[in-house]
């Protein structure tokens, strides 16, 4: 089994209470009880926020904040709480009216340029994770110290949403999907087994593992809060593996038996 072993980790932030973010507008509620459209953009070499007039944000934890552009063009954190534009108070507005968008779009398109010119051309490779046949697959469900799992059974739900044979419906299965500003349910129309199930024509049927949750000591924030240029996903990784380790034989998941 590789070191790079792959493992699934569910992380709060796509638990059900926490901030769904989608590409394009998302109605979010703060912690102050008020509501801000946030939009999300970018791919998989760079992610951010913005408001409906193109201020930054910083998610921290489940709230959004005025985002400060620092020296190197990376966003950091306010304490100031970010409101729709037409509702700012002065300090919102002076945090805005601070930021310096040029200096944080040319540092996200450097980025973005080195991590494509990072990412390799990935040839076929089986002895990391098969893809035909049955395979076991290790899923471990993470909430931070500062953002905790709001479902009321999270192994089950995710369980559900890994590992379901019958379509879901709003009806049965609310807690797979969520209902956007508008009230329309937006839900998911299977689990990821039969997805994979369904598009390999049962040539390839995973089964998911569910561990946890685990509550690691560190907040959302010490692992980058989302932002991809920040991210420590080795950091997290490690972390996750190591709360549940004296309770998985992951030796189960040795795909290609090579006892690492």
């Amino acid at each position: 089994m590789r070191k790079g072993l792959i493992i699934g980790m569910l992380l709060a932030t796509m638990s059900a209470g926490a901030v769904k973010m989608q590409q394009g507008a998302t109605v979010v509620r703060q912690s102050d009880g008020t509501t801000i459209t946030v939009r999300a953009f970018g791919d998989e070499d760079m992610s951010y926020f913005m408001a409906n007039d193109g201020t930054l944000l910083y998610q921290d934890g489940t709230n959004f904040y005025i985002a400060k552009v620092n020296a190197n063009g990376w966003l950091e954190p306010t304490e100031v709480l970010a409101h729709e534009p037409n509702a700012r108070g002065y300090a919102e507005i002076a945090a805005a009216k601070k930021q310096n968008r040029s200096l944080f779009f040319n540092s996200i398109d450097r980025t973005a340029k080195a991590n494509r010119i990072m990412r390799e051309p990935m040839a076929e490779d089986n002895t990391l994770l098969p893809h035909l046949g049955k395979q076991k697959i290790p899923v471990i469900l993470v909430e931070f110290s500062d953002v905790p799992f709001t479902v009321n059974n999270p192994k089950e739900t995710f369980n559900k949403y890994l590992n379901g044979k019958e379509l879901f419906n709003k009806t049965n299965d609310p807690e797979m999907g969520y209902f956007n500003s508008k009230g329309g349910f937006v839900g998911n129309y299977g689990s990821v087994g039969r997805y994979f199930s369904d598009m390999s024509f049962g040539k390839f049927t995973p089964e998911f593992d569910v561990y946890g949750p685990v509550k690691l000591s560190k907040t959302l924030k010490d692992y980058g809060a989302g932002y991809s240029a920040q991210e420590d996903m080795n950091g997290l990784l490690a972390d996750a593996c190591s709360a549940v380790d004296g309770d998985v034989d992951f030796s189960q998941y040795d795909s290609n038996n090579d006892g690492n």
